[in-house]
């Protein structure tokens, strides 16, 4: 079979800087019931009425805090002598984002940036109850010292406490400096704790520095506790750099964890010649792991021999759901599973996810199963799309026990394959394997070509369609879409067959219909855009936008009068995105299909003045992609969401005009935008 390099359209491209600049100013108010208000400031004086102590010093704030006190904390850069900027042992929530006085807030106008410079932990935190800490920079941070046998969260140190960490960043801090300790935890540590850990950035941390002890977690090991960790960026962490690691998340024995809407990208768990683990995240011995709708992609394992690339589940009950794992490697001359290695006798399920284009150089496989020794590894695989990864689809090998049943398999050297089977079983039903060779096909097994759309959705015709066992625990697809659609399910991550206008008639050579524009973004540009209002760059593979002042447009140069328009769009975070068309030039004047979270719609609407024409009442999800579609004939205007027909309006207010998209207070990406002219 010719190998087929179907291209991924599902993927988030957000680069660093951006990251850094959006501290985002969305997140709930703080308010502690019978707490008092302290506030710092660069100076310790001209603080607001409300504040019961003004101080220069954010120890000094804490120190003077009583239990349950918030501390605002005014723009500027602050720093303590002994390094570690603030130790907390007891109840405080720490809230940066403050102008001068601390009386107005606005986190993007005001950072704060807590500095350790190199002398300590940015923050540490020990039985001290309930701690909040928002909309706050922790750099600088050194963890040496910090656990008897190892340093330990550089960024933040945290035992026997309950933390909230949210809207923050923790950047460029390092577990352990020291050649005698071994490291865990390069931006955050915590144990025998709560941590709930949300939409914050853990960037560019490192676990260990020096050989020739290992370096686990370099963007946060969490061990002994309870965790939460939802909506992060976790990205371009190192575990060790010479020596063994593991490089974004690590879960060790925790007791139950809830890992869901993240970006774990560009992690490394070593940059040495030592075998390694876990590029993006690792779970260890631990209990009620549920791992859903994040996106894994380009971690590496290790740089010569490594193990799991984009997820490794070692001895642990984990549930992985709805995540797009793709792009990860493992070692150069040594790898087991660059998507997802299993090495687990307690079971471990994945259902729904697309695992695709995870390679090096060494044969490896997109998910490898394996124990040397009995009782077995167990992992049950539930409609997962497994796609172009290295030579293997999926692997069992010595003592493993598999079962595989909705499964799409294909463009690998060898879809399922046992090797060295000991003591295995592989017991495969109703999976669509399309791939060179296929030495193990089980039951009802579907050997065709699956026919895909752009993002592996199915398109209509798709022998995936209807052939699927009944799994009636599996009620919705990647996209969050109910199964089955027609009765039975189908094959594979997503259920139900995509409109074939996603990729139009002319773009498949047939010559019947006119683009009017397409931009995929792949250049790094935005030729042929003007941006009305807002922050507008190309990192690659899409478009990203914010602006917290209201609404922001990106106005392309073309133009329709009779159309389809669609594109991919995600909210990271904010209000409202959409698309524009038959817009004016500077956007002003125009129609809008946009996804609203706060209202918790998909409307069409038109400006000025502004009016909702229709409306779908939905939950609208941050950090999801959405395709959204319009169709303008004339008066009648339809909207499309996921290739569901959901709204149609009747409005002759505007006849054509220019292509776009909108974003409201949000930052949001678009990606492949096509308009072309109706039949």
């Amino acid at each position: 079979m010719d190998s087929r390099k179907w291209r991924l359209a599902v993927t988030l491209s957000i680069g660093v800087a951006l990251a850094l600049i959006v501290v985002s100013s969305e997140a709930a108010t703080v308010a502690r019931v019978n707490g008092g208000v302290q506030c710092v400031n660069q100076t310790g004086t001209g603080c607001d009425a409300a504040c019961s102590g003004c101080y220069a010093s954010i120890q000094d704030a804490v120190d003077a805090a009583g239990s349950g006190d918030t501390i605002r904390v005014a723009a500027g850069s602050y720093t303590d002598p002994g390094g570690t900027v603030a130790s907390i042992t007891q109840p405080v929530w720490i809230v940066g984002g403050w102008d001068p006085t601390c009386g107005s807030q606005d986190p993007p106008i005001y950072p704060v940036v807590l500095d350790a410079g190199g002398k300590g932990s940015v923050v540490k935190v020990a039985n001290a109850g309930e701690v909040g800490l928002y909309h706050l920079i922790l750099t600088g941070g050194d963890g040496t010292g910090n656990c008897p046998t190892a340093g330990c969260g550089g960024g933040l140190y945290v035992d026997t406490s309950t933390l909230h960490l949210h809207e923050s960043t923790v950047i460029a801090n390092v577990g352990s400096t020291v050649t005698t300790t071994g490291a865990l935890g390069g931006g955050i540590f915590a144990v025998d704790s709560e941590v709930d850990i949300g939409h914050n950035r853990i960037l560019s941390n490192t676990a260990g520095l020096d050989a020739p002890h290992y370096g686990y977690g370099g963007g946060a090991f969490l061990w002994r506790s309870g965790v939460e960790l939802v909506g992060n960026l976790v990205a371009d962490n190192v575990g060790s750099v010479d020596y063994s690691g593991t490089g974004g998340i690590h879960l060790y024995e925790v007791l139950y964890a809830q890992v869901l809407s993240n970006t774990i990208r560009g992690n490394e768990s070593n940059r040495a010649d030592y075998w390694s683990n876990a590029g993006g995240l690792k779970i260890e011995s631990s209990s009620n792991v549920l791992v859903a709708d994040n996106l894994i992609e380009e971690n590496a394992a290790g740089l010569v021999s490594g193990i799991g690339g984009g997820i490794s589940v070692s001895e642990s009950d984990a549930h992985l759901t709805r995540n797009v794992i793709v792009h990860n490697t493992g070692g150069s001359s040594y790898s087991q599973g660059d998507g997802v290695s299993i090495r687990s006798t307690r079971p471990v399920t994945l259902s729904n996810n697309l695992i695709a284009w995870n390679h090096t150089q060494y044969e490896s496989e997109g998910v490898y199963v394996e124990l040397y020794g009995a009782p077995p590894s167990v992992a049950r695989l539930y409609n997962n799309t497994i796609i172009g990864n290295a030579d293997v689809g999926v692997r069992g090998s010595y003592y493993a026990d598999l079962e595989l049943v909705n499964n799409i398999i294909a463009d690998h050297e060898a879809g399922i394959v046992q090797t060295n089977p000991t003591s295995g079983t592989v017991s495969a039903d109703h999976n669509l394997l399309w791939n060179a060779n296929d030495p193990i096909v089980g039951t009802n097994a579907v050997l065709a070509d699956p026919l895909f759309a752009t993002g592996y959705h199915l398109r209509r015709g798709s022998p995936a369609l209807n052939a699927g066992a009944t799994i009636p625990w599996l009620v919705v697809d990647l996209d969050g879409r109910p199964r089955p659609q027609e009765g039975v399910w189908d094959i594979g991550a997503f259920e139900g067959a995509t409109w074939d206008e996603y990729l139009p008639a002319v773009l498949k050579g047939d010559g019947t219909l006119g683009i009017l524009f397409s931009d995929p973004f792949q250049q790094g540009t935005l030729a042929g855009w003007t941006p009305y209002k807002g922050i507008w760059v190309n990192p690659g593979e899409n478009m990203v936008g914010y602006f917290r002042s209201g609404n922001a447009w990106n106005i392309h140069d073309a133009t329709g009068v009779r159309f389809a328009y669609e594109g991919t769009v995600t909210l990271v975070d904010g209000n409202a995105v959409g698309l524009t068309f038959r817009s004016s030039p500077d956007g002003t004047s125009s129609y809008d299909a946009i996804l609203d979270a706060v209202d918790g719609v998909f409307k069409i609407s038109r400006r000025p003045p502004y009016e909702v024409l229709a409306s779908h009442t939905m939950i609208v999800e941050r950090n999801h992609p959405y395709r959204i579609r319009v169709e303008a004939d004339g008066s009648t205007i339809h909207a499309f969401l996921d290739g569901q027909h959901l709204l149609t309006v009747n409005d002759a207010t505007y006849a054509s005009g220019h292509f776009g998209v909108i974003l409201f207070r949000a930052t949001a990406t678009f990606g492949n935008l096509v308009a072309w002219e109706m039949p």
